[in-house]
């Protein structure tokens, strides 16, 4: 797989050139991510991640663009597990009634 230059909506796009940020790439899908995209001849691909993001917290989102400066963001974070999950859905039910 090469990710060469493309054409969007006539502007000329190289994705190897930008610099990509992927959150959640610590996990299964953000780390078989990066593998394809360095594979792919990307050059820059960066992680954000907890500790170093806290991504529900607005100022930590502020400071990753700030420090990393993406072009591209690929949004894979996510809270998982059964903990978490109840987490929620009683933050849910408590909202809703």
């Amino acid at each position: 797989m090469t990710l060469g230059s493309k054409t969007v909506s006539g502007f000329r796009f190289s994705f190897s050139e930008k610099r990509t940020t992927i959150t959640g790439g610590k996990g299964f899908l953000g780390k078989h991510l990066i593998r394809k995209l360095e594979e792919g001849g990307c050059r820059n691909v960066r992680v954000a991640d907890l500790p170093d993001y806290d991504l529900t917290r607005l100022t930590d989102i502020q400071r990753l663009y700030n420090e990393q400066k993406p072009d591209i963001v690929i949004h894979l974070a996510a809270k998982v597990g059964a903990s978490a999950l109840s987490r929620r859905t009683r933050q849910l039910s408590s909202t809703i009634i």
